[in-house]
Protein backbone atom coordinates (compact mmCIF):
# COMPACT_ATOMS: atom_id res chain seq x y z
CA UNK A 1 0.00 0.00 0.00
CA UNK A 2 2.60 2.95 -1.42
CA UNK A 3 5.75 1.13 0.05
CA UNK A 4 7.79 2.82 -1.75
CA UNK A 5 6.57 6.53 -1.14
CA UNK A 6 6.28 5.66 2.60
CA UNK A 7 9.67 4.21 3.09
CA UNK A 8 11.38 6.87 0.95
CA UNK A 9 9.76 9.80 3.38
CA UNK A 10 11.02 7.75 6.37
CA UNK A 11 14.41 7.46 5.03
CA UNK A 12 14.62 11.32 3.87
CA UNK A 13 13.05 12.18 7.74
CA UNK A 14 16.06 9.74 9.31
CA UNK A 15 13.51 7.04 10.67
CA UNK A 16 15.95 4.26 9.82
CA UNK A 17 18.81 5.38 12.37
CA UNK A 18 18.21 3.49 15.53
CA UNK A 19 20.67 0.86 14.39
CA UNK A 20 24.24 1.66 13.71
CA UNK A 21 27.41 -0.04 12.42
CA UNK A 22 27.16 -4.07 13.59
CA UNK A 23 24.04 -3.15 15.01
CA UNK A 24 24.66 -1.33 17.55
CA UNK A 25 21.45 -0.42 19.66
CA UNK A 26 21.07 3.47 20.12
CA UNK A 27 17.61 2.89 22.21
CA UNK A 28 16.94 1.42 25.23
CA UNK A 29 15.74 -1.94 25.17
CA UNK A 30 12.79 -2.76 27.92
CA UNK A 31 14.73 -4.38 31.10
CA UNK A 32 12.55 -6.62 32.00
CA UNK A 33 12.02 -10.20 30.15
CA UNK A 34 8.43 -10.95 30.79
CA UNK A 35 7.03 -13.87 29.87
CA UNK A 36 4.09 -14.24 27.82
CA UNK A 37 1.67 -16.95 26.45
CA UNK A 38 2.20 -18.77 23.51
CA UNK A 39 -1.22 -18.23 22.84
CA UNK A 40 -1.07 -14.92 22.93
CA UNK A 41 1.74 -14.65 20.83
CA UNK A 42 0.45 -16.60 18.24
CA UNK A 43 -2.57 -14.91 18.12
CA UNK A 44 -1.28 -11.48 17.47
CA UNK A 45 0.42 -13.24 13.77
CA UNK A 46 -1.24 -11.85 10.63
CA UNK A 47 -0.26 -10.77 7.54
CA UNK A 48 -1.19 -7.86 5.15
CA UNK A 49 -3.47 -8.96 2.06
CA UNK A 50 -5.52 -7.41 -1.35
CA UNK A 51 -8.38 -9.87 -0.85
CA UNK A 52 -10.77 -7.60 -2.83
CA UNK A 53 -8.18 -7.32 -5.97
CA UNK A 54 -9.43 -9.01 -8.48
CA UNK A 55 -7.02 -7.98 -11.28
CA UNK A 56 -4.26 -9.76 -9.32
CA UNK A 57 -3.36 -13.50 -8.14
CA UNK A 58 -5.81 -12.36 -5.27
CA UNK A 59 -8.75 -12.67 -7.69
CA UNK A 60 -7.82 -16.91 -6.49
CA UNK A 61 -9.61 -16.88 -3.09
CA UNK A 62 -9.12 -20.41 -3.08
CA UNK A 63 -5.66 -20.53 -2.87
CA UNK A 64 -5.02 -17.40 -0.75
CA UNK A 65 -7.00 -19.63 1.85
CA UNK A 66 -4.77 -22.26 1.40
CA UNK A 67 -2.12 -20.03 1.66
CA UNK A 68 -2.98 -18.54 4.98
CA UNK A 69 -3.90 -22.23 6.18
CA UNK A 70 -0.43 -22.91 5.45
CA UNK A 71 1.15 -20.37 7.43
CA UNK A 72 -1.24 -21.27 10.48
CA UNK A 73 -2.58 -17.33 10.26
CA UNK A 74 -6.10 -16.66 10.34
CA UNK A 75 -5.80 -12.83 10.60
CA UNK A 76 -5.04 -10.20 8.00
CA UNK A 77 -5.11 -6.78 7.38
CA UNK A 78 -7.05 -5.65 4.03
CA UNK A 79 -8.88 -2.72 2.65
CA UNK A 80 -12.32 -1.82 4.24
CA UNK A 81 -15.51 -3.15 2.15
CA UNK A 82 -16.18 -0.93 -0.66
CA UNK A 83 -19.49 -1.39 -2.96
CA UNK A 84 -17.81 0.69 -5.60
CA UNK A 85 -14.84 -1.94 -5.73
CA UNK A 86 -15.38 -4.84 -8.25
CA UNK A 87 -17.94 -7.14 -6.70
CA UNK A 88 -16.68 -10.13 -7.22
CA UNK A 89 -13.30 -9.01 -4.63
CA UNK A 90 -15.77 -7.75 -2.15
CA UNK A 91 -17.59 -11.17 -2.18
CA UNK A 92 -14.06 -12.85 -1.79
CA UNK A 93 -14.14 -11.48 1.58
CA UNK A 94 -17.20 -12.75 2.67
CA UNK A 95 -15.46 -15.89 1.23
CA UNK A 96 -12.56 -15.54 3.36
CA UNK A 97 -14.30 -14.90 6.42
CA UNK A 98 -16.41 -18.15 6.16
CA UNK A 99 -12.99 -19.42 6.04
CA UNK A 100 -12.25 -18.18 9.23
CA UNK A 101 -10.43 -15.51 8.52
CA UNK A 102 -10.71 -12.10 10.64
CA UNK A 103 -9.67 -8.91 9.40
CA UNK A 104 -8.45 -5.69 10.49
CA UNK A 105 -9.56 -3.33 7.73
CA UNK A 106 -8.08 -0.27 7.36
CA UNK A 107 -10.73 2.87 5.95
CA UNK A 108 -11.07 3.95 2.85
CA UNK A 109 -12.90 6.70 1.13
CA UNK A 110 -13.59 10.29 3.10
CA UNK A 111 -16.93 9.86 4.65
CA UNK A 112 -16.42 7.85 8.15
CA UNK A 113 -20.57 7.63 8.38
CA UNK A 114 -20.40 5.58 5.31
CA UNK A 115 -17.17 3.52 6.09
CA UNK A 116 -19.26 2.47 9.49
CA UNK A 117 -21.91 1.66 7.71
CA UNK A 118 -20.39 -0.13 5.36
CA UNK A 119 -18.27 -2.34 8.18
CA UNK A 120 -21.81 -2.36 10.03
CA UNK A 121 -23.29 -4.69 6.58
CA UNK A 122 -20.26 -6.87 6.79
CA UNK A 123 -20.93 -8.05 10.24
CA UNK A 124 -24.24 -8.58 9.71
CA UNK A 125 -23.33 -10.98 6.80
CA UNK A 126 -20.37 -12.19 8.11
CA UNK A 127 -20.65 -11.77 12.46
CA UNK A 128 -17.20 -12.53 14.15
CA UNK A 129 -14.91 -11.49 11.33
CA UNK A 130 -13.80 -8.08 12.09
CA UNK A 131 -11.10 -8.32 14.61
CA UNK A 132 -9.90 -3.94 14.52
CA UNK A 133 -10.95 -0.84 12.51
CA UNK A 134 -7.93 1.01 11.11
CA UNK A 135 -8.11 4.72 10.50
CA UNK A 136 -6.45 5.98 6.78
CA UNK A 137 -3.85 4.64 5.53
CA UNK A 138 -0.65 6.59 5.32
CA UNK A 139 -1.97 10.14 4.65
CA UNK A 140 1.27 11.52 3.79
CA UNK A 141 1.60 10.10 1.27
CA UNK A 142 -2.31 9.31 0.56
CA UNK A 143 -3.81 12.92 1.64
CA UNK A 144 -7.52 12.80 2.78
CA UNK A 145 -10.22 15.51 2.74
CA UNK A 146 -12.95 15.91 5.15
CA UNK A 147 -14.70 18.49 5.84
CA UNK A 148 -13.01 21.69 4.53
CA UNK A 149 -9.66 20.26 5.92
CA UNK A 150 -7.11 18.65 4.39
CA UNK A 151 -3.49 17.35 5.37
CA UNK A 152 -2.98 16.15 9.54
CA UNK A 153 -6.15 18.27 10.53
CA UNK A 154 -8.36 16.42 7.82
CA UNK A 155 -7.33 13.20 9.17
CA UNK A 156 -7.34 13.79 12.67
CA UNK A 157 -11.15 14.85 12.28
CA UNK A 158 -12.03 12.04 10.12
CA UNK A 159 -10.56 9.50 12.61
CA UNK A 160 -12.50 11.38 15.41
CA UNK A 161 -16.18 10.99 13.87
CA UNK A 162 -14.99 7.30 12.98
CA UNK A 163 -13.93 6.86 16.23
CA UNK A 164 -17.23 8.06 17.56
CA UNK A 165 -19.42 6.50 15.34
CA UNK A 166 -17.80 3.13 15.91
CA UNK A 167 -18.06 3.51 19.58
CA UNK A 168 -21.81 4.67 19.32
CA UNK A 169 -22.58 1.97 16.81
CA UNK A 170 -23.91 -1.38 18.93
CA UNK A 171 -22.80 -4.06 16.43
CA UNK A 172 -19.29 -2.47 16.51
CA UNK A 173 -18.55 -0.86 19.89
CA UNK A 174 -16.77 -3.69 20.78
CA UNK A 175 -14.18 -3.47 18.14
CA UNK A 176 -10.89 -1.74 18.79
CA UNK A 177 -10.01 0.93 16.54
CA UNK A 178 -6.60 1.59 15.22
CA UNK A 179 -5.07 5.23 14.62
CA UNK A 180 -4.48 5.93 10.74
CA UNK A 181 -0.57 6.38 9.97
CA UNK A 182 1.75 9.05 8.85
CA UNK A 183 4.76 10.59 8.72
CA UNK A 184 6.32 12.07 10.81
CA UNK A 185 3.93 10.64 13.66
CA UNK A 186 1.14 12.95 14.88
CA UNK A 187 -1.85 11.83 17.76
CA UNK A 188 -5.21 10.26 16.58
CA UNK A 189 -7.62 9.39 18.49
CA UNK A 190 -7.98 5.90 18.80
CA UNK A 191 -7.71 2.83 21.32
CA UNK A 192 -4.48 1.97 19.93
CA UNK A 193 -1.79 3.47 18.56
CA UNK A 194 -0.41 1.84 14.90
CA UNK A 195 2.99 1.72 13.44
CA UNK A 196 4.51 0.92 9.87
CA UNK A 197 7.94 -0.32 8.95
CA UNK A 198 10.11 -0.99 6.61
CA UNK A 199 13.53 -1.05 7.37
CA UNK A 200 15.59 -0.66 4.24
CA UNK A 201 18.86 -2.12 3.25
CA UNK A 202 17.89 -5.31 5.08
CA UNK A 203 18.65 -3.91 8.34
CA UNK A 204 17.30 -5.73 11.36
CA UNK A 205 13.71 -5.19 13.26
CA UNK A 206 14.03 -4.55 16.71
CA UNK A 207 15.96 -1.57 17.71
CA UNK A 208 14.32 0.35 14.72
CA UNK A 209 10.93 -1.08 15.77
CA UNK A 210 11.45 0.14 19.51
CA UNK A 211 12.19 3.86 18.09
CA UNK A 212 9.13 4.07 16.11
CA UNK A 213 6.84 2.72 19.14
CA UNK A 214 8.96 5.03 21.98
CA UNK A 215 8.17 8.00 19.10
CA UNK A 216 4.52 7.14 19.03
CA UNK A 217 4.05 6.93 22.45
CA UNK A 218 5.48 10.32 23.38
CA UNK A 219 2.82 11.39 21.33
CA UNK A 220 0.05 9.36 22.63
CA UNK A 221 1.20 7.44 26.36
CA UNK A 222 -0.78 5.31 27.57
CA UNK A 223 -2.02 2.78 24.78
CA UNK A 224 -1.45 -0.81 22.88
CA UNK A 225 -0.37 -0.83 19.51
CA UNK A 226 -0.53 -2.61 16.36
CA UNK A 227 1.80 -3.40 13.29
CA UNK A 228 -0.37 -2.88 10.37
CA UNK A 229 2.19 -3.01 7.53
CA UNK A 230 6.02 -3.86 7.52
CA UNK A 231 9.26 -5.95 6.56
CA UNK A 232 11.11 -7.09 3.15
CA UNK A 233 11.32 -8.13 -0.27
CA UNK A 234 13.17 -9.84 -2.15
CA UNK A 235 14.21 -7.77 -5.25
CA UNK A 236 17.36 -7.52 -4.87
CA UNK A 237 17.90 -5.22 -7.84
CA UNK A 238 15.73 -2.49 -6.81
CA UNK A 239 18.20 -0.29 -6.06
CA UNK A 240 19.60 -0.53 -9.25
CA UNK A 241 15.73 0.60 -10.62
CA UNK A 242 14.64 3.25 -8.38
CA UNK A 243 13.58 1.44 -5.14
CA UNK A 244 15.47 0.67 -2.22
CA UNK A 245 17.79 -2.59 -1.50
CA UNK A 246 15.73 -5.99 -1.13
CA UNK A 247 17.62 -9.15 0.34
CA UNK A 248 17.88 -12.77 -0.38
CA UNK A 249 15.36 -15.16 -0.35
CA UNK A 250 17.56 -16.83 2.59
CA UNK A 251 18.27 -13.23 4.40
CA UNK A 252 14.45 -12.64 4.06
CA UNK A 253 13.18 -15.76 5.86
CA UNK A 254 15.22 -14.76 8.87
CA UNK A 255 14.16 -11.76 8.87
CA UNK A 256 10.93 -11.91 8.80
CA UNK A 257 10.70 -14.54 11.90
CA UNK A 258 13.19 -11.80 13.59
CA UNK A 259 10.39 -9.27 12.58
CA UNK A 260 7.50 -11.78 14.32
CA UNK A 261 9.64 -12.12 17.29
CA UNK A 262 10.51 -8.29 17.49
CA UNK A 263 7.09 -7.18 17.66
CA UNK A 264 6.29 -10.04 20.50
CA UNK A 265 9.05 -9.01 22.50
CA UNK A 266 7.46 -5.32 22.48
CA UNK A 267 3.96 -6.42 22.98
CA UNK A 268 2.50 -5.52 19.92
CA UNK A 269 -1.30 -6.48 19.89
CA UNK A 270 -1.34 -7.45 16.52
CA UNK A 271 1.47 -7.98 13.42
CA UNK A 272 0.65 -7.49 9.78
CA UNK A 273 3.81 -7.76 7.85
CA UNK A 274 3.45 -6.98 4.12
CA UNK A 275 2.08 -8.87 2.12
CA UNK A 276 0.65 -12.74 1.45
CA UNK A 277 1.89 -12.99 -1.80
CA UNK A 278 3.51 -11.52 -4.85
CA UNK A 279 0.22 -11.18 -6.88
CA UNK A 280 1.37 -8.74 -9.78
CA UNK A 281 3.97 -10.43 -12.92
CA UNK A 282 7.33 -8.60 -12.62
CA UNK A 283 9.21 -10.90 -15.48
CA UNK A 284 11.33 -7.65 -15.92
CA UNK A 285 12.05 -7.85 -12.45
CA UNK A 286 12.10 -3.83 -12.12
CA UNK A 287 9.39 -2.95 -9.46
CA UNK A 288 9.81 -3.49 -5.83
CA UNK A 289 5.97 -3.20 -5.10
CA UNK A 290 5.79 -6.72 -6.19
CA UNK A 291 8.02 -8.99 -4.36
CA UNK A 292 7.20 -8.44 -0.59
CA UNK A 293 5.15 -11.79 -0.37
CA UNK A 294 6.01 -14.50 1.56
CA UNK A 295 4.72 -16.59 -1.25
CA UNK A 296 5.71 -16.00 -4.85
CA UNK A 297 3.76 -15.06 -7.88
CA UNK A 298 2.88 -18.66 -8.36
CA UNK A 299 1.98 -19.52 -4.51
CA UNK A 300 4.78 -21.18 -3.69
CA UNK A 301 6.43 -20.51 -0.59
CA UNK A 302 9.69 -18.29 -0.41
CA UNK A 303 11.93 -19.78 2.18
CA UNK A 304 10.34 -16.99 4.76
CA UNK A 305 7.08 -18.82 4.79
CA UNK A 306 8.50 -22.10 5.44
CA UNK A 307 9.80 -20.33 8.23
CA UNK A 308 7.02 -18.33 9.71
CA UNK A 309 5.03 -21.97 9.41
CA UNK A 310 7.75 -23.17 11.42
CA UNK A 311 7.24 -20.13 13.81
CA UNK A 312 3.68 -20.73 14.07
CA UNK A 313 3.40 -24.11 14.30
CA UNK A 314 6.48 -24.33 17.48
CA UNK A 315 4.21 -21.94 19.36
CA UNK A 316 1.10 -23.27 18.89
CA UNK A 317 -1.87 -24.08 21.66
CA UNK A 318 -4.54 -25.50 21.47
CA UNK A 319 -5.49 -26.15 24.74
CA UNK A 320 -9.33 -24.32 25.98
CA UNK A 321 -7.19 -22.41 28.26
CA UNK A 322 -4.21 -21.44 26.08
CA UNK A 323 -5.26 -17.25 26.40
CA UNK A 324 -6.41 -17.71 29.90
CA UNK A 325 -4.36 -19.29 32.45
CA UNK A 326 -2.37 -17.70 34.96
CA UNK A 327 1.08 -17.42 33.63
CA UNK A 328 4.43 -19.09 36.17
CA UNK A 329 7.38 -17.27 35.53
CA UNK A 330 10.24 -19.72 34.42
CA UNK A 331 13.61 -18.78 36.66
CA UNK A 332 16.38 -19.09 33.84
CA UNK A 333 20.10 -17.71 33.37
CA UNK A 334 21.67 -16.96 29.88
CA UNK A 335 24.98 -16.38 29.75
CA UNK A 336 26.72 -14.90 26.63
CA UNK A 337 24.57 -13.15 24.57
CA UNK A 338 25.61 -10.26 22.64
CA UNK A 339 23.97 -6.43 22.72
CA UNK A 340 22.28 -7.32 19.44
CA UNK A 341 20.47 -10.19 20.93
CA UNK A 342 17.23 -10.85 22.55
CA UNK A 343 15.17 -13.40 24.38
CA UNK A 344 11.35 -13.79 24.97
CA UNK A 345 10.00 -16.33 27.89
CA UNK A 346 6.87 -18.09 26.82
CA UNK A 347 4.27 -20.42 28.37
CA UNK A 348 1.91 -22.90 27.17
CA UNK A 349 -1.57 -24.19 29.27
CA UNK A 350 0.17 -27.24 30.01
CA UNK A 351 2.87 -25.73 31.91
CA UNK A 352 5.46 -25.64 29.43
CA UNK A 353 7.92 -23.22 29.19
CA UNK A 354 9.93 -21.98 26.12
CA UNK A 355 12.57 -19.40 25.29
CA UNK A 356 12.78 -17.62 21.93
CA UNK A 357 16.37 -16.36 21.63
CA UNK A 358 17.46 -14.31 18.10
CA UNK A 359 20.74 -12.52 16.96
CA UNK A 360 19.68 -9.26 15.19
CA UNK A 361 23.35 -8.58 13.69
CA UNK A 362 24.06 -7.12 10.24
CA UNK A 363 23.58 -10.04 7.37
CA UNK A 364 22.90 -8.12 4.17
CA UNK A 365 25.35 -6.19 2.23
CA UNK A 366 23.48 -3.78 0.95
CA UNK A 367 26.74 -2.47 -1.45
CA UNK A 368 27.93 -5.92 -2.63
CA UNK A 369 24.25 -7.53 -2.85
CA UNK A 370 25.31 -9.78 -0.92
CA UNK A 371 24.37 -11.67 2.35
CA UNK A 372 26.96 -10.88 5.62
CA UNK A 373 27.71 -14.37 7.17
CA UNK A 374 27.34 -13.94 10.71
CA UNK A 375 29.51 -15.15 13.63
CA UNK A 376 28.10 -18.14 15.90
CA UNK A 377 28.64 -16.94 19.43
CA UNK A 378 28.49 -19.23 22.41
CA UNK A 379 25.82 -18.80 24.97
CA UNK A 380 25.07 -21.15 28.21
CA UNK A 381 21.53 -21.25 29.23
CA UNK A 382 21.08 -22.69 32.66
CA UNK A 383 17.14 -23.66 33.62
CA UNK A 384 18.17 -25.37 36.81
CA UNK A 385 17.26 -28.63 38.14
CA UNK A 386 13.83 -28.30 37.52
CA UNK A 387 13.83 -28.83 33.65
CA UNK A 388 15.40 -32.33 32.45
CA UNK A 389 15.07 -32.32 28.88
CA UNK A 390 15.70 -29.64 26.21
CA UNK A 391 14.18 -29.68 22.47
CA UNK A 392 16.07 -26.71 20.64
CA UNK A 393 13.90 -25.45 17.14
CA UNK A 394 15.30 -23.49 14.55
CA UNK A 395 12.33 -22.31 12.53
CA UNK A 396 14.59 -21.25 9.24
CA UNK A 397 16.25 -24.52 9.35
CA UNK A 398 13.19 -26.45 10.08
CA UNK A 399 15.59 -28.65 12.39
CA UNK A 400 15.34 -30.00 15.91
CA UNK A 401 18.22 -30.93 18.64
CA UNK A 402 16.83 -32.66 21.76
CA UNK A 403 19.35 -32.33 24.38
CA UNK A 404 19.65 -32.92 28.18
CA UNK A 405 18.68 -29.54 30.75
CA UNK A 406 19.71 -30.79 33.95
CA UNK A 407 22.87 -28.96 33.36
CA UNK A 408 23.74 -25.83 31.71
CA UNK A 409 23.44 -26.57 27.95
CA UNK A 410 25.89 -24.84 25.76
CA UNK A 411 24.55 -23.38 21.90
CA UNK A 412 25.98 -21.20 19.60
CA UNK A 413 23.95 -18.01 18.17
CA UNK A 414 24.62 -16.93 14.84
CA UNK A 415 21.66 -15.28 12.68
CA UNK A 416 18.46 -17.76 12.58
CA UNK A 417 16.27 -17.64 15.96
CA UNK A 418 16.61 -20.74 18.75
CA UNK A 419 13.64 -21.64 20.47
CA UNK A 420 13.94 -24.06 23.37
CA UNK A 421 11.27 -26.00 24.61
CA UNK A 422 11.45 -26.94 28.20
CA UNK A 423 10.31 -30.46 29.77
Amino acid sequence: MGRRAFATSLVAAGMFGAVGVGGKPRATEPDKDITRRAADVVNSFGVATHIDYTDSQYADVRKVIEALHYLGLSRVRDHAPDPASDPVGQSHLHDAAAAGIRFTFVSTGHDPAALVARLRGFVDRSPGSIQAIEGPNEVNNFPIHYRGLTGVAAAQAYQEEMFRLVRADPKLAHIPVLAYTNWPPSSAKADWNTLHFYPPEGRQPFFTMLRDKQGQDRIDPGRDFAITEGGYHTLVSAAQVGGWEGVSNAVHARLMVNFYLAAAKLGARLVFPYQLLDSYADPGLSDQEKHFGLFDFAFRPKPAAMAVRNLVRILDDRHRDATTFPIAPLDYRIAGLPPTAHVLPLQKASGQHMIAIWNEPDIWDAAANWPIAAAAVPITADFGRQVQMARVHRPVAGTVQDMRAGQPIRLLLADEPLLIELG
